[in-house]
């Protein structure tokens, strides 16, 4: 990490700013990590993640909004108003700076409906797409991710946000999936604090491997 100056983005948001950390590395490519309601990016999935940019030399944008305090009376309208708010002009601002090449958008739970939201306002299509834990059962993050590629999904079989879904469509569509057995929302399993772990690393390895194959190869050839 030495190599990297990390700065952030002020933008108004809905509001008020919104938290972030942009570390910067004369880097081509930008992952972009939004994290869950009270799944934070310093949480595992979303820290190994970017440890994977890192050890790759991306530059990376890391979004810290915290909707822990949002009404629950909120409409689906309010909400995406406020994920929009809140995150489009940072993306915007970072990808101007940064003039890239290659863009990485990754969402961990409500992360998938933030990504869900700016993409269907506007903001630039991304070489790729992460959907950690998604909230599937919505269908608008269901379509999201069945028509965005090259895209992964990341769950465990007993996450409720996937339950009752019918996952052969995404499948059919492209999406890659890496399924962790017996892992919850939050990709533990009750009780089994190892297999957890385990499950873990696995994913983890599994998003090493695509992102390999889908940004990195990107125009290696060209």
């Amino acid at each position: 990490m030495d190599t990297y100056h990390v700065t952030s983005i002020t933008t108004p948001g809905y509001d008020g700013e919104v938290p972030n950390s942009f570390w910067l590395n004369s880097s081509d490519t930008l992952l972009v990590l939004l994290p869950g309601l009270g799944y934070t990016n310093q949480m595992p999935l979303m820290f190994y993640l970017r440890e994977l940019g890192v050890t790759r030399g991306w530059d990376l944008l890391e979004i810290d909004y915290d909707y822990r305090r949002v009404p629950r009376e909120t409409t689906s309208e309010q909400w995406t108003a406020r994920f929009v708010a809140d995150v489009e002009p940072i993306i915007r601002a970072a990808v101007a700076r940064g003039g890239y090449g290659k863009l990485v958008l990754a969402g961990k739970s409500i992360g998938t409906s933030v990504m869900t939201s700016i993409l269907s306002h506007g903001i630039e299509a991304a070489t790729a797409y992460i959907w950690l834990t998604p909230l599937l059962r919505n269908p608008h993050v269901y379509e999201t991710v069945k028509t965005h590629h090259p895209s992964i999904a990341v769950f465990g079989d007993a996450d409720y946000a996937v339950q009752g879904v019918d996952l052969a469509p995404l499948v059919q569509a492209g999406v890659k999936m890496a399924i962790a057995p017996g892992a919850d929302h939050g990709m533990m399993i009750p009780g089994n604090v190892p297999e957890s772990i385990a499950n873990i690393a696995r994913a983890v390895q599994e998003l090493d491997v695509w992102l390999e194959q889908n940004v990195v190869a990107i125009g290696e050839n060209e």
